[in-house]
């Protein structure tokens, strides 16, 4: 099968999140308006006949005349998408349709097998993933010791987990964003119309816990396909102390323990939040990073 690698602008975009729609591994961050506001309106993609599997590519410019695909933010898993299996034979034709720029960086998807031989170095990333087909005493009673001790935490407050309101959650993600972490008013901007972007689209939900009416911690979910993604984390020190992530992860569990869903929790190679995220029972499902560099250093 034959990939034409085209612009943004010659896409047909219905076509496109259409096919993403239907996809077996469609998601969210590979619909249009998605793929827009991450990467600044800068992608290609290349697209088989009839829009039947496509691979977005996010282009970085911030080098003049210096073109480099690169993973844009909130993005872990791009690739190819389409109907399930993908062959061996067709990732092929994609990479080798590729454009040969000086640098390429992508984080391809789970599902995409990635040929041992390539001109791209490849490795293996880390991602957890937990299915919520089972009852929710099902479900607990995979948790670790140490997960249960620490939802008990919580129980020692008088606290409230419920839905959190836009600017709310857009403020307390920011202010408690650590400082290594350059908030620029770029990122603001970016960051404040994808929130939205999701929310308007109708594949988000923002849940948090309150402790005396304080915001101590909060989790902004996309939910696409079926795949609830744990997208933007964030706690405070209170929220730190009295384990609040915990139960948000645990409550929305229990909302959708039984379906088809699943959640996924978007990493991590950090020892401490892979045990975090093991602890609820979610398996290990990794995805391949692919590089490829020209430059000399």
């Amino acid at each position: 099968m034959a990939f034409r690698l085209l612009d943004k602008t010659d896409l047909n975009i219905k076509k496109w999140n259409t096919s993403i729609q239907q996809a077996g591994n469609g998601r969210v961050n590979a619909l249009s308006w998605y793929l827009d506001i991450v990467s600044g309106g800068q992608w290609k993609a290349l697209v088989s006949q009839d829009y039947a599997y496509l691979v977005p590519l996010p282009i970085n410019k911030r080098v003049p005349l210096v073109n480099r695909i690169s993973i844009p933010y909130y993005s872990q898993q791009l690739g190819m998408f389409g109907q399930l299996p993908i062959s061996e034979d067709l990732v092929k034709a994609a990479l080798a349709q590729i454009p040969n720029y000086r640098q390429v960086i992508m984080q391809w998807n789970e599902f995409v097998p990635i040929p041992a031989r390539s001109s791209f170095d490849i490795s293996m990333r880390p991602n957890f993933v937990l299915e919520l087909n089972k009852s929710i005493e099902v479900l607990r009673n995979s948790y670790s010791k140490n997960l249960k001790r620490n939802l008990k935490k919580l129980q020692k407050v008088d606290f409230e987990c419920k839905p959190v309101p836009l600017e709310e959650f857009e403020n307390f993600y920011l202010a408690n964003t650590d400082k290594q972490t350059k908030v620029t008013a770029k990122f603001k901007t970016m960051f404040g119309k994808l929130i939205r972007a999701i929310l308007k689209n109708e594949c988000g939900m923002i849940r948090g816990v309150y402790v005396s009416d304080r915001l101590i911690a909060a989790c902004l979910y996309t939910n696409f396909n079926n795949r609830l993604i744990a997208l933007l984390i964030r706690s405070n020190k209170e929220g730190k102390e009295h384990a609040a992530m915990h139960h948000i992860m645990d409550q929305i569990i229990v909302e959708y323990a039984g379906s088809d869903h699943l959640l996924d929790f978007e990493g991590s190679a950090i020892d401490s939040v892979a045990r975090f995220f093991k602890s609820y029972g979610a398996e290990l499902k990794p995805y391949p990073l692919l590089k490829r560099s020209r430059f000399p250093f």
